[in-house]
Protein backbone atom coordinates (compact mmCIF):
# COMPACT_ATOMS: atom_id res chain seq x y z
CA UNK A 1 0.00 0.00 0.00
CA UNK A 2 1.12 3.50 -0.79
CA UNK A 3 -0.42 6.66 0.66
CA UNK A 4 -3.35 4.62 1.99
CA UNK A 5 -4.31 3.42 -1.49
CA UNK A 6 -4.18 -0.21 -2.60
CA UNK A 7 -1.52 -0.99 -5.16
CA UNK A 8 -3.04 -0.38 -8.59
CA UNK A 9 -0.91 -2.97 -10.35
CA UNK A 10 2.46 -3.46 -11.94
CA UNK A 11 3.64 -1.50 -14.94
CA UNK A 12 2.63 -4.47 -17.11
CA UNK A 13 -0.86 -4.57 -15.59
CA UNK A 14 -1.33 -0.85 -16.02
CA UNK A 15 -0.12 -0.99 -19.62
CA UNK A 16 -2.41 -3.94 -20.32
CA UNK A 17 -5.40 -2.07 -18.88
CA UNK A 18 -4.60 0.97 -21.01
CA UNK A 19 -4.20 -1.16 -24.14
CA UNK A 20 -7.40 -3.12 -23.55
CA UNK A 21 -9.55 -0.10 -22.75
CA UNK A 22 -8.18 2.82 -24.78
CA UNK A 23 -8.80 2.02 -28.40
CA UNK A 24 -7.84 3.45 -31.75
CA UNK A 25 -10.43 5.68 -33.42
CA UNK A 26 -11.77 2.62 -35.29
CA UNK A 27 -12.36 0.80 -31.99
CA UNK A 28 -9.53 -1.70 -32.44
CA UNK A 29 -6.75 -2.42 -29.95
CA UNK A 30 -3.42 -0.72 -30.63
CA UNK A 31 -0.92 -3.19 -32.05
CA UNK A 32 2.49 -3.55 -30.46
CA UNK A 33 4.00 -1.98 -33.59
CA UNK A 34 1.66 1.02 -33.37
CA UNK A 35 2.63 1.60 -29.74
CA UNK A 36 6.33 1.26 -30.55
CA UNK A 37 5.97 3.63 -33.52
CA UNK A 38 4.19 6.16 -31.30
CA UNK A 39 7.00 5.97 -28.76
CA UNK A 40 9.63 6.39 -31.49
CA UNK A 41 7.84 9.44 -32.91
CA UNK A 42 7.32 11.02 -29.49
CA UNK A 43 10.80 10.40 -28.09
CA UNK A 44 13.00 10.13 -31.16
CA UNK A 45 14.42 7.08 -29.40
CA UNK A 46 14.48 3.47 -30.54
CA UNK A 47 11.59 1.25 -29.53
CA UNK A 48 10.49 -2.09 -30.96
CA UNK A 49 7.29 -4.07 -30.84
CA UNK A 50 9.30 -6.78 -29.03
CA UNK A 51 10.17 -4.27 -26.29
CA UNK A 52 6.49 -3.30 -25.91
CA UNK A 53 5.59 -7.00 -25.75
CA UNK A 54 8.22 -7.52 -23.07
CA UNK A 55 6.76 -4.63 -21.06
CA UNK A 56 3.27 -6.11 -21.41
CA UNK A 57 4.46 -9.55 -20.31
CA UNK A 58 6.36 -8.15 -17.33
CA UNK A 59 9.74 -9.30 -18.64
CA UNK A 60 10.89 -5.67 -18.49
CA UNK A 61 9.61 -3.79 -15.47
CA UNK A 62 11.48 -0.48 -15.44
CA UNK A 63 11.20 1.44 -18.70
CA UNK A 64 13.05 4.73 -18.97
CA UNK A 65 11.25 8.00 -18.31
CA UNK A 66 11.16 8.89 -22.05
CA UNK A 67 9.65 5.48 -22.87
CA UNK A 68 7.01 5.93 -20.18
CA UNK A 69 6.22 9.39 -21.54
CA UNK A 70 6.00 8.04 -25.09
CA UNK A 71 3.70 5.18 -24.11
CA UNK A 72 1.53 7.56 -22.08
CA UNK A 73 1.34 9.88 -25.09
CA UNK A 74 0.14 7.05 -27.36
CA UNK A 75 -2.79 6.40 -25.02
CA UNK A 76 -3.44 10.03 -24.11
CA UNK A 77 -2.59 9.39 -20.47
CA UNK A 78 -0.43 11.38 -18.06
CA UNK A 79 2.90 9.57 -17.47
CA UNK A 80 2.06 9.45 -13.75
CA UNK A 81 -0.65 6.87 -14.56
CA UNK A 82 2.13 4.29 -14.68
CA UNK A 83 3.65 4.98 -11.25
CA UNK A 84 1.18 6.92 -9.06
CA UNK A 85 -0.98 4.30 -7.34
CA UNK A 86 -3.85 6.62 -6.38
CA UNK A 87 -4.07 8.19 -9.83
CA UNK A 88 -3.67 4.85 -11.58
CA UNK A 89 -6.39 3.23 -9.50
CA UNK A 90 -8.87 6.02 -10.27
CA UNK A 91 -7.94 6.11 -13.95
CA UNK A 92 -8.27 2.33 -14.27
CA UNK A 93 -11.81 2.55 -12.90
CA UNK A 94 -12.58 5.36 -15.35
CA UNK A 95 -11.06 3.37 -18.23
CA UNK A 96 -13.13 0.30 -17.37
CA UNK A 97 -16.27 2.42 -17.16
CA UNK A 98 -15.47 3.95 -20.55
CA UNK A 99 -14.96 0.49 -22.04
CA UNK A 100 -18.29 -0.68 -20.60
CA UNK A 101 -20.06 2.37 -21.98
CA UNK A 102 -18.84 1.45 -25.48
CA UNK A 103 -21.22 -1.51 -25.34
CA UNK A 104 -24.49 -0.33 -26.87
CA UNK A 105 -26.69 -1.99 -24.25
CA UNK A 106 -24.82 -0.43 -21.34
CA UNK A 107 -24.78 2.97 -23.03
CA UNK A 108 -28.54 2.73 -23.57
CA UNK A 109 -29.16 1.81 -19.95
CA UNK A 110 -27.00 4.69 -18.73
CA UNK A 111 -28.84 7.12 -20.99
CA UNK A 112 -32.21 5.91 -19.73
CA UNK A 113 -31.04 6.23 -16.12
CA UNK A 114 -30.68 9.97 -16.69
CA UNK A 115 -34.41 10.13 -17.39
CA UNK A 116 -35.36 8.46 -14.09
CA UNK A 117 -36.07 10.49 -10.96
CA UNK A 118 -33.50 10.19 -8.12
CA UNK A 119 -35.73 7.89 -6.02
CA UNK A 120 -36.21 5.63 -9.04
CA UNK A 121 -32.45 5.55 -9.64
CA UNK A 122 -31.92 4.50 -6.03
CA UNK A 123 -34.48 1.69 -6.45
CA UNK A 124 -32.71 0.53 -9.64
CA UNK A 125 -29.34 0.69 -7.86
CA UNK A 126 -30.71 -1.52 -5.05
CA UNK A 127 -32.17 -3.97 -7.59
CA UNK A 128 -28.86 -4.16 -9.44
CA UNK A 129 -26.97 -4.73 -6.19
CA UNK A 130 -29.36 -7.57 -5.31
CA UNK A 131 -28.96 -9.19 -8.75
CA UNK A 132 -25.17 -8.89 -8.46
CA UNK A 133 -25.25 -10.42 -4.98
CA UNK A 134 -27.38 -13.38 -6.13
CA UNK A 135 -25.12 -14.02 -9.13
CA UNK A 136 -22.03 -13.87 -6.92
CA UNK A 137 -23.56 -16.37 -4.48
CA UNK A 138 -24.62 -18.64 -7.37
CA UNK A 139 -21.10 -18.54 -8.88
CA UNK A 140 -19.61 -19.26 -5.47
CA UNK A 141 -21.94 -22.25 -5.10
CA UNK A 142 -20.99 -23.47 -8.57
CA UNK A 143 -17.31 -23.25 -7.63
CA UNK A 144 -17.94 -25.13 -4.36
CA UNK A 145 -19.95 -27.78 -6.24
CA UNK A 146 -17.20 -28.23 -8.87
CA UNK A 147 -14.50 -28.47 -6.20
CA UNK A 148 -16.38 -31.18 -4.27
CA UNK A 149 -16.96 -33.20 -7.45
CA UNK A 150 -13.24 -33.38 -8.26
Amino acid sequence: MTDGHPHAGTFAERLTTARETIRRSDGKVYTLEEIAEGVRKYTGDTCSKQYIGDLLSGKYTAPTKPKIEGIAHVFGLPPSYFFNDALSEQMQEDLKLGAALREAGIRGLAARMLEVEPTGRETLREMLNEIHHRETVARSGDLDQNASEQ
